[in-house]
C-alpha cells in the first residue's frame, strides 16, 4: 500500500495501483478457522488435469454439496487448494453474534483521510463490546447491518476480533483438525479418545481428554465457558475512564514493559481497552518500576504508568462506587472499567456517541489534564466527572477565576524567558 501511494516507484518510474503490488495468491501461513465457510473458486480445466485425486474430490464436493464449514474438510488438502486460489473462505457473521476484541498484536494501520470504509471500521472498533449483538450494534450506530457485518468479518479474518461461542463440536471436526492440535499423536488414537470421551461424558461435563491441545486450534472450539452469559450484558453498566493520545504515547515510547506496547496499541487504534483485558494490562503495569538513575522525561513516563495502575485498581470493582440495584439482594462487587480514547469517541456522530455511552456506562471520568487537541466528551447521561474543556487547566482560566472571585493567593505573571534578580515584593510576606 505504501508503494502504491508513493509518487514514484524507483525502477518503474510511474505510480502503481494497489493491485500491482498485491499478492496474486493467498500466503502459505494464512489463518483458517474451523467455522469459516469454504466456497469454490474459479477452477479451470487446466487446473483439474494436474490436480491430485484428493484435491479434485474436495472441489467436486464443494460444487455438488455447496459451501461447507472448513472444520468438516481435510485441513491439509484445504490449505493446498486455498493457496492455489481454487477456493476462497467467507467469515460468516450473523445478526445475533457477539464480538470481542483482544489486545492487538502486529497491528499497523496507514490511515487514509476521507476513506469511507476505513472510517466505518474505526466506528465499529470503538463501539464493539462483548454484550451487544451485531444487530443492536448496527442500530446504535445507525449503520446498515450488512456494512457492520462486513467490517466485523474483516476484523475476524485479520485476527483483530473474535466471534464468541462460534466453536464447533469436536465430533463435527475432521480428524485432521484435531491432529493438527496434537502434533505427532496418531489420528486413529485421537478418534478413539474422542469417541470414549463422548460416550462417557454427561451433558454438564466438558470433554477433558482433549483439553491440552484445544488452544492450538485457532478458536475452532472452546471448552471453558465464561461466567457471564453473552446477550444479557454485564450485571451493571461500567465506568468509562477517558484519556487522550498523550497517555498511549507515553506507554508506547517509554519502554516501560515488554508486553505493555500491545495494550497501548489497542488503546490507540481500537480506542478502547475493555474490562475483560484489564487483568493482563494491570499485570504489565505491575512490572513498571522506575530505577534510580531514570530522570527527566523518562521518569515522567514511569509516573504516568504507575498513577494509571493505581487509578484503575481503585475504580475497578470497588464496592463503594457500585450503583444500587433495588431488584437484587446480593451485595454489589462494584463496576468494571473500560478505558476510552477521546479522539476515537469523537469519530462517532453525536447521536451514536450518546447511545453508546448511555447503554454501556454509569459514570464517565476523564484524565487530567487533557491535551488541547483532545476535546473531552461531556454527555448529559451518564454523568461526567472531569474537565469539560482543556482550557480549564490553563493558567489563564485560573487567573480568570482569581479575578472573578477577587480572592486568590499571591500571583504574578511574567513573560517566558524573563530573568528575576530578586524575589517579588508580593511574596516577601510568605
Amino acid at each position: 500500500m505504501n508503494q502504491s501511494r508513493s509518487k514514484k516507484f524507483f525502477r518503474i518510474g510511474r505510480r502503481q495501483s494497489a493491485m500491482d503490488v498485491m499478492p496474486t495468491v493467498p500466503v502459505d501461513d494464512a489463518s483458517i478457522e474451523a467455522w469459516w465457510i469454504v466456497q469454490p473458486g474459479n477452477v479451470l480445466q487446466d487446473d483439474v488435469k494436474v490436480m491430485p485425486t484428493e484435491e479434485k474430490a474436495m472441489i467436486d464436493s464443494l460444487y455438488v454439496n455447496g459451501p461447507q464449514k472448513a472444520g468438516k474438510l481435510d485441513l491439509d488438502v484445504l490449505r493446498r487448494i486455498y493457496v492455489k486460489g481454487l477456493v476462497y473462505v467467507d467469515v460468516p457473521i450473523s445478526d445475533e453474534d457477539y464480538i470481542s476484541v483482544p489486545p492487538l498484536e502486529g497491528f499497523v494501520m496507514n490511515r487514509v483521510l476521507g476513506d469511507y470504509f476505513e472510517t466505518l471500521l474505526y466506528k465499529v472498533f470503538i463501539s464493539i463490546d462483548e454484550y451487544t449483538p451485531v444487530s443492536e450494534l448496527a442500530n446504535i450506530l445507525q449503520i446498515e447491518i450488512a456494512e457492520v457485518k462486513d467490517a466485523i468479518s474483516i476484523f475476524c479474518r485479520l485476527g483483530f476480533a473474535k466471534v464468541k461461542n462460534c466453536d464447533m463440536d469436536v465430533v463435527e471436526l475432521h480428524p485432521s483438525w484435531v491432529a493438527s492440535a496434537f502434533g505427532k499423536k496418531d489420528t486413529k488414537d485421537i478418534d478413539d479418545d474422542t469417541a470414549s470421551s463422548v460416550d462417557s461424558e454427561t451433558p454438564s461435563t466438558p470433554m477433558t481428554p482433549l483439553t491440552p491441545g484445544m488452544d492450538k486450534l485457532g478458536g475452532a472450539f472452546k471448552l471453558d465457558e465464561e461466567v457471564t452469559t453473552p446477550g444479557l450484558g454485564p450485571a451493571n453498566k461500567r465506568i468509562g475512564f477517558m484519556f487522550d493520545s498523550t497517555l498511549t504515547a507515553f506507554l508506547m515510547m517509554g519502554n516501560l514493559s515488554p508486553g505493555l506496547k500491545n495494550h497501548a496499541v489497542t488503546m490507540f487504534e481500537v480506542g478502547k481497552l475493555a474490562d475483560e483485558s484489564l487483568d493482563s494490562f494491570l499485570a504489565e503495569l505491575e512490572k513498571v518500576v522506575p530505577e534510580e538513575e531514570i530522570q527527566g522525561e523518562a521518569l515522567r513516563y514511569f509516573h504516568h504508568a504507575i498513577n494509571l495502575r493505581k487509578l484503575v485498581r481503585f475504580l475497578r470493582h470497588n464496592p463503594a462506587l457500585a450503583v444500587e440495584n433495588p431488584l437484587s439482594t446480593e451485595p454489589s462487587g462494584g463496576l468494571g472499567v473500560d478505558l476510552l480514547r477521546c479522539e476515537s469517541l469523537r469519530g462517532l456522530d453525536q447521536a451514536s456517541l450518546n447511545r453508546v455511552l448511555k447503554k454501556n456506562y454509569s459514570l464517565l471520568l476523564s484524565l487530567a489534564p487533557m491535551s488541547n487537541e483532545a476535546r473531552p466528551v461531556c454527555p448529559l447521561v451518564p454523568p461526567h466527572i472531569g474537565c469539560p474543556i482543556p482550557e480549564v487547566h490553563s493558567i489563564w482560566f485560573r487567573l480568570f477565576v482569581y479575578t472573578l472571585i477577587d480572592s486568590h493567593p499571591a500571583t504574578v505573571v511574567y513573560r517566558k524567558g524573563e530573568v528575576l534578580k530578586t524575589l517579588p515584593k508580593v511574596f516577601l510576606v510568605h
